[in-house]
Formats: C-alpha cells, structure tokens, sequence
C-alpha cells in the first residue's frame, strides 16, 4: 500500500492542530476491511467536511463515492494489538481501516478527530449531523444505489429516521453546491449577453462600407474569439459537476430507500397494532355474550320461586 496522502489545503503534510480556520482536508490511500473472501483492500480516503469518504481507486473519485460517514458522533478506536489499525463506529455501523505505519494512522486519527471536534452543534462551517452512518453502495452499474444498513430488518424506526436525516444533511449540502455551479454559469451567460449588447451597439455606430451595387456592409472581420472570449468563472473550474450530480442521484436514491423501509416499519406496526385490536375487540364481544347468556339464564331462574313462595 503506497503512502499517497496530502494535505489538499497546504500541499504539505503539517500538524493540523498548528492550522487555524476550517480543518485541514485530507487524502490518501487506506486498506479497508470489505469481507472474509476479499479480506483487506486498498482505497482512495477522503477526508472533508466532517464527512469521511471513500472510492475504490482515485482514478474513479468522478464515478461517485462508495461510501460516506458522517463524523459528528463517530468513535475512532486505535487497535489494541495492530498498530496500523483503527475503527470508525457510528451506532452499530463500523469501518475498519488499515494505515501503512503507525505515524501514518496517528497522523489520520489526528486529522478525523480536528474534523469531528469542529463539527459540533452550532459551528460555523458545519451542518447539523445526527449520528448515522450513510453507506453508498455501488450497484452494477458503478453508480451508488443504497445505504448498507437500510435493509438490515431489526434497525428501528428511530433509527432509520436518525438516517434520513443525516441523508437530509447530506442533500442540501450537495444542493448548495450545486446550486453554486448553476449561479455561476448564469453569471458567464448574463456577462456574455451584456458583452454582445456592446459589440453590437459599438458595431452600429461604426459607419458602413458601401458596396458597389449601393448595399452597406459593416466590418465584420474582427476576430469572434476576441470579441466573445470564452470566458470561465471561478466558481466552475473547483467543482466536480459530474461526480456531484452521481453522488446527488446516489444520495437521492438513499433516501428513497430508507423512507421505503421506514414506511414498511409503519405498516407492519399499523398490522401489529390492528391484530391487536381485533383481539381485543373479540375479547370484548364474548364478554358481552357471556354476560348477557349469564343475565338470560338469571331472569329464567328468577321465575320459578321456592317451596316457600308456592301458594
């Protein structure tokens, strides 16, 4: 496992407790625990916004992640026995990780936990996030589909619902940013439209070269690239619109499938609750049959009096 990381702010690898601001975001290769058959993989970690990420490879970070965790109440545990290890818990989801060295996993605990320390409730660079891991799995496709837990039957409904709102969360960032690229291609297209207005305006100004047959021809060999130059706002050139809008549709199509679940959880303890009901009410209608057979059988014994009522 090649030690690729960096320190996308700086370019440097610094302490990140000695870096104010926002923390520092962080990149590089880890080993990830995926399952007993293919064991431990490599993988393409990104660390960002309070928010973990990682990609099978980093040739494919276009393609969307594979899987996000939101660090607000996460619990990193260094291994007791590896000294390349650690595990990132959130309620009964954990990652298990694999760094190079030991410098290499503390230089990455550090880095998480300056991440989850500045995303408390309140701050200024950070979304309120409950504590819920958001998994994106791939499908066939390549593109994230589901959350790894959303189909696992015993969650609860608290659960789940603690799920679509860290999804939630998640969304209206990936819209803020979004939003963001869309402004700023309005903003070139209003600029390039005021830029035409002015060539056209200065263009009718000019006076016209007469043709022989008496028709007017205004200059028109100016060079269109140098009247309408390309022109490439800030905010486009720092934002992945491909991988966003794959993660967008991934985190869109999470949602779905957790509200899926959550209303299946609803109908099978609205089914619960009506079974429960029914057996009460049954309960309740052979009460009444037995006290009504019982005040039958009480008046047909109140009409035959004893010896000492015979006249």
């Amino acid at each position: 496992m090649s030690d690729n990381q960096s320190w996308n702010s700086s370019g440097s690898e610094e302490d990140p407790e000695t870096e104010s601001g926002p923390p520092v975001e962080r990149c590089g290769v880890l080993s990830k625990w995926t399952n007993y058959i293919h064991g431990w993989q490599d993988r393409w970690v990104v660390l960002k916004n309070n928010t973990l990420s990682y990609y099978k490879s980093e040739d494919e970070t276009e393609y969307g992640c594979r899987g996000s965790i939101c660090l607000s109440k996460a619990v990193i545990t260094p291994h007791d026995f590896d000294e390349c290890r650690f595990d990132i818990s959130v309620n009964d989801s954990v990652w298990y990780l694999r760094a190079q060295d030991p410098d290499h996993r503390q230089q990455w605990i550090d880095a998480i936990e300056q991440h989850k320390t500045e995303s408390g409730y309140g701050s200024e660079c950070s979304l309120r996030r409950h504590g819920s891991m958001v998994s994106l799995v791939s499908g066939a496709s390549g593109y994230s589909a589901t959350s790894t837990s959303s189909f696992k039957k015993g969650h609860s409904l608290r659960e789940k619902l603690a799920e679509m709102e860290t999804f939630r969360d998640i969304l209206c960032r990936q819209v803020d940013t979004l939003q963001k690229f869309f402004d700023a291609c309005a903003d070139v297209v209003s600029k390039d439209e005021l830029q035409r207005d002015k060539v056209v305006e200065d263009d009718e100004d000019d006076f016209p070269t007469t043709r022989s047959d008496g028709d007017f021809l205004h200059n028109t060999n100016g060079n269109k690239e140098k009247l309408f130059p390309q022109v490439t706002p800030k905010g486009i050139n720092g934002i992945d619109f491909k991988g966003e809008a794959i993660t967008f549709k991934a985190t869109t199509a999470g949602i779905l499938a957790t509200l899926s679940h959550c209303i299946e959880l609803m109908v099978k303890r609205e089914d619960n609750w009506q079974k429960r009901m029914d057996k009460e009410a049954e309960k309740k209608r052979r009460l009444e049959e037995a006290y009504k057979n019982a005040m039958t059988e009480l008046k047909k014994k109140s009409h035959f009096g004893g010896p000492d009522y015979e006249v």
